[in-house]
């Protein structure tokens, strides 16, 4: 083989895998049946992005439990480095949303997970105390 071969074959499997890969990324955004989307976001404190990444990094089991257990999928967190915002979502399969966030609000290991994550924060608009203290949680207050 010569050397427009190479480059040809090597031209292919760049767009063979291009290609895979956009379908890949296509069927991840596919909504699950019956789910819907939610998403949220916050400022990071500066000072405080390492520490929150590695918290989302290494995500308490408990934690992950009671969010799989209250029809949380998918929960994704990630940052905008340029603006220091903290993205989330997540596709939520249940059917009554509203009770199954308070169960997770409720959790005891979940509101002292809080008390490590919410340092980290510079919510747009909590008024009063933060969730892990019964404050509204950020992404929903208005």
């Amino acid at each position: 083989m010569g050397r427009a071969t190479d480059i040809v074959l090597g031209a292919i499997c760049g767009g063979a895998t291009t290609l895979a890969l956009l379908y890949v990324g296509r069927r991840r955004m596919v909504k699950p049946k019956g789910g819907s989307y939610h998403a949220g976001m916050i400022k990071a404190k500066p000072e405080m992005i390492e520490q929150y990444m590695q918290l989302h990094d290494a995500t308490w089991t408990e934690v992950m439990e009671r969010m799989y257990e209250c029809n949380m999928r998918d929960f994704v967190v990630w940052l905008h480095k340029e603006t220091n915002t903290m993205f989330h979502q997540f596709v939520y399969v249940g059917s009554d949303f509203d009770a199954d966030m308070a169960k997770v609000g409720a959790d005891p290991i979940v509101r002292f997970w809080w008390t490590y994550c919410e340092p980290c924060q510079a919510p747009l608009h909590w008024k009063g105390p933060p969730p892990c203290a019964d404050g509204l949680e950020p992404s929903t207050s208005r």
